[in-house]
């Protein structure tokens, strides 16, 4: 998938573009509070 950055975006390019992007910061995002609590649990005992 090749997406230039001088083309006209259409919504469906624009999300094709973002979409790894955003699913990324999800798992990140995920991936911190659970590492977060699990590293609290542990520090407690």
């Amino acid at each position: 998938m090749k997406i230039g950055l001088s083309e006209h975006f259409t919504y469906k390019k624009l999300i094709k573009f973002t979409l790894p992007t955003i699913i990324m910061m999800i798992f990140t995002s995920i991936y911190g509070v659970v590492d977060r609590n699990i590293c609290i649990k542990l520090c407690r005992k």
